[in-house]
């Protein structure tokens, strides 16, 4: 799906010609370094330093709709660029900055449900990504920490040791 990037969405006009292609790489390509390298452009875009600018609130759909096509690299990509979104805010405080907030915000909580299905993927990067997602936007904490505990023996050391994290900040 491409679609007319406005220069004023993004935290700099120069992202605008390069977005579509950026979403695209998301959508298609398997090469690391290039999927990578498209998630922190547009992650760059749309949030840099966790400042949430207007085009965060086009591309999350699209992002939701590529979560479901592609398989647990990308996910995890997916992941950590929604978690980077989650915990963005707007510098001003204008009224289409407070509609920014809410539509991100509930558009990332629609990711909510296929990260907790990646939790237990056994996919140590995707899980890592799904945990840090559920931690930082899913409202429900004990649900989270309840299930880091029951899944903590299925983790690699990596993911175990993102969770005792989660669980010393939760409990």
């Amino acid at each position: 799906m491409l679609m007319r990037w406005k220069a004023e969405w993004l935290s700099d006009p120069g992202y605008a010609p390069d977005m579509s292609e950026r979403l695209e790489t998301l959508r298609h390509s398997d090469d690391p370094e290039a999927l990578a390298a498209a998630r922190a452009s547009v992650e760059h875009a749309v949030a840099p330093n966790h400042v949430l600018f207007p085009g965060a609130r086009h591309v999350v759909p699209i992002l939701l709709e590529i979560l479901e096509r592609r398989g647990p690299h990308v996910r995890a990509e997916i992941y950590d660029l929604l978690t980077e979104l989650s915990q963005s805010e707007p510098l001003g405080n204008a009224s289409e900055d407070a509609e920014t907030l809410a539509a991100v915000s509930g558009q990332v909580s629609a990711a909510l449900p296929a990260a907790w299905r990646d939790l237990g993927s056994g996919d140590s990067q995707l899980v890592f990504a799904a945990m840090d997602l559920i931690g930082f936007a899913d409202p429900d904490k004990d649900e989270f920490a309840e299930r880091l505990r029951r899944s903590y023996e299925s983790f690699d050391d990596r993911c175990r040791r993102n969770a005792d994290e989660w669980l010393a900040e939760l409990t």
